[in-house]
């Protein structure tokens, strides 16, 4: 069992011997001959003897999956991130071209750069519309759709 870990463990079990409560805990090991970690599920009662009777459970899998769950909802709220950044961008530079009127779009005016760039900045990103569709894709693609 990991260090981290054992702490956890035995906090569990003497909840269960203090409040005569189930003992559920998760915890890592570490396979001797490859260095994986497996996880781990332990599940027991206090008995009328005062032993605990349990089930230890591997985990690994489960684990794997909210890992992986996890990781594509970061992706997802990024990708979600970049599709609004750059029509927030491009929505910002229209209002300070509107405010400054025909002097927004000369040369002179940092304005105009801005206005400019903002446009580029949603052609590199790619079109909404295309962002929207790579994100509805992620999300319901798990989903078999």
């Amino acid at each position: 069992m990991l260090d981290e870990d054992w702490k956890y463990y035995e906090d569990s079990i003497k909840k269960c011997i203090e409040t005569k409560d189930e003992h559920i805990c998760e915890f890592r090991i570490k396979k001797a001959d490859d260095e994986k970690i497996i996880w781990l599920e332990s599940k027991g009662q206090l008995t009328k003897r005062g032993t605990i009777i349990g089930t230890i459970q591997d985990i690994t899998s489960r684990k794997n999956l909210e890992y992986e769950a996890k990781k594509r909802d970061k992706l997802l709220y990024q990708q979600s991130k970049l599709a609004t950044m750059g029509e927030m961008l491009n929505n910002i530079a229209d209002d300070a071209v509107q405010i400054f009127g025909g002097m927004g779009l000369m040369e002179e005016m940092p304005i105009q750069r801005f206005w400019r760039d903002s446009r580029l900045e949603r052609i590199w990103d790619g079109t909404s519309e295309i962002q929207r569709h790579i994100i509805t894709r992620s999300i319901l693609r798990p989903l078999g759709a």
